[in-house]
């Protein structure tokens, strides 16, 4: 396949919020898919950002990806399929359909273990949003349904991360079929099957209302969310983090340079 480039004297395609990952030098990594393309945004001391664009050969649309140990792992734009990666997306590798029903606008995140990957929620191809739970212990290969309907509301454009000692999920954020934005943060301690309102929605100890933003949790411990869809359709560059498990949060940038 051959690598599709930006014609010269065009302008960038814009970035669309994808997915994060904490690299083990503790880079803040932002991704994003213009198009056929993933653009890296990273932070050595999360003060500085730098842009990095790479080609990925995965179909464009609401694709989430995680990073496991060297691979990257891909789950979306409304297909079955989950496809895995090794050395950063140079090639692919087509694993078995995964059990779960076509979707777009999920939330998928992997470990700390490197096998366990979680996926929740997102937009059927009815476009229905959906509450459900899946679960792969395999790195991908085969999936469990943990829960047909959690206890937060369906949903799409959401985060879901894992806390640092795997003890958590934590999922935030996103938007419903009524273009309801939601800033509440949901807990889970037993693998997804059931979970816990940590800060209930329109709470002033959360952060502002937004879909499509980017979420990771540091090797401290910290949740820093950024970026996404607010409010009236207002595009989002603030920086926002935790450092209880999701249940405060404190503002690092309101105007971040990206």
């Amino acid at each position: 396949m051959s690598l599709p480039s930006t014609p010269s004297g065009r302008s960038p395609e814009p970035l669309l919020p994808l997915s994060t990952t904490a690299s083990p030098q503790r880079r803040l990594s932002y991704a994003a898919h213009p198009t056929h393309r993933y653009s890296l945004r990273m932070s050595p001391q999360r003060k500085k950002w730098i842009h990095q664009r790479v080609v990925s050969c995965y179909p464009c649309g609401s694709t989430q990806c995680c990073r496991r140990k060297r691979a990257l792992n891909a789950v979306g734009s409304s297909l079955l399929d989950y496809t895995s990666a090794a050395a950063f997306a140079a090639s692919w590798q087509r694993l078995p359909p995964g059990g779960f029903d076509g979707r777009s606008g999920h939330a998928l995140t992997a470990c700390w273990d490197q096998n366990t990957v979680f996926l929740a929620g997102g937009l059927d191809s009815m476009s229905r949003s959906m509450s459900d739970v899946y679960c792969s212990v395999d790195g991908g290969r085969s999936w469990e349904c943990r829960v047909a309907s959690a206890e937060w509301s369906p949903r799409m454009g959401h985060c879901m991360i894992p806390l640092r000692d795997d003890s958590a999920l934590i999922l935030l954020g996103g938007w419903d079929r009524n273009f309801n934005f939601k800033n509440d943060v949901w807990r889970s301690s037993d693998g997804g099957r059931t979970w816990s309102e940590v800060v209930p929605a329109e709470s002033s100890r959360s952060f502002p209302p937004r879909c499509n933003f980017a979420c990771t949790v540091l090797r401290t411990g910290r949740i820093v969310v950024c970026g996404g869809l607010g409010t009236n359709n207002v595009h989002l560059n603030d920086v926002w983090c935790s450092d209880d498990s999701g249940r405060s949060w404190r503002q690092l940038h309101e105007c971040a340079p990206w």
